[in-house]
């Protein structure tokens, strides 16, 4: 790739004295004696696959693709980014991509985890505690407030007493008019079959909403998008 620098050339006076014998001492006046200057911003950088030892500028990194610049707390050259440790992101990869800064929030002890310099290490024990764990975070889990597993299901759903057709068999004495006592023994088991199906239904509700819970909290599943968090790169 060819690169254009816009130079100016301003000539300076060459004393009269000096005279030129051969081409190479013209040369040698033309280059004494004539000022150049770049008359637009031009920015340089080196480039290669192992970044410099000191500070030498911007650098580009051929190896990670990623431009950085020297760091004099660390003492080295980091990739120059937007992201800061700490930064959070939801992703369906299920494993670390420590090269990038990446590491998936599930419960780890951070002493165990793979692959991590030494800063990273560091980074994620500043986060999280001096040897500590990450927290362990799915998708939809991370959101606050939401109950315990369990919290549904754990709900007092009491059977209908008596069971449906304990009043219908109850036994009528001639004592009362055969009619009224028919027709409160009807109106009796039709609300005891009616209150029977309510206790259905809840049954249904609890279940349907532990089933929605554990859907939220994502505990049976290792499908799905994941939370990730960046310790810094490479």
């Amino acid at each position: 790739m060819s690169t254009t620098i816009p130079i100016t050339l301003t000539p300076i006076p060459v004393p009269v004295n000096i005279q030129a014998v051969n081409i190479n001492d013209f040369l040698g006046i033309v280059c004494e004696y004539v000022s150049g200057s770049i008359s637009q911003n031009v920015s340089f950088f080196l480039q290669g696959a192992t970044p410099p030892n000191s500070n030498q500028g911007i650098f580009y990194n051929t190896s990670t693709q990623r431009f950085e610049n020297w760091s004099s707390n660390n003492g080295s050259y980091l990739p120059i980014t937007e992201l800061q440790v700490g930064d959070l992101k939801g992703a369906f990869r299920t494993s670390d991509d420590p090269v990038n800064g990446w590491i998936l929030l599930d419960g780890r002890v951070i002493s165990t985890i793979t692959g991590l310099t030494q800063a990273q290490n560091a980074n994620l024990q500043n986060l999280f505690g001096s040897g500590g764990s990450l927290p362990s975070f799915t998708f939809l889990g991370a959101l606050s407030g939401l109950p315990p597993v369990g919290t549904f299901s754990g709900i007092s759903n009491t059977a209908i007493s008596p069971s449906v057709g304990a009043i219908a068999a109850l036994p009528i004495s001639a004592s009362y008019t055969q009619a009224e006592v028919q027709n409160l023994r009807n109106s009796t088991e039709t609300l005891d079959e009616s209150t029977n199906a309510l206790q259905q239904t809840v049954t249904q509700v609890i279940s349907n909403s532990e089933t929605v819970l554990t859907s939220l909290q994502n505990t049976s599943t290792t499908t799905g998008a994941k939370w990730f968090v960046f310790c810094g790169y490479q």
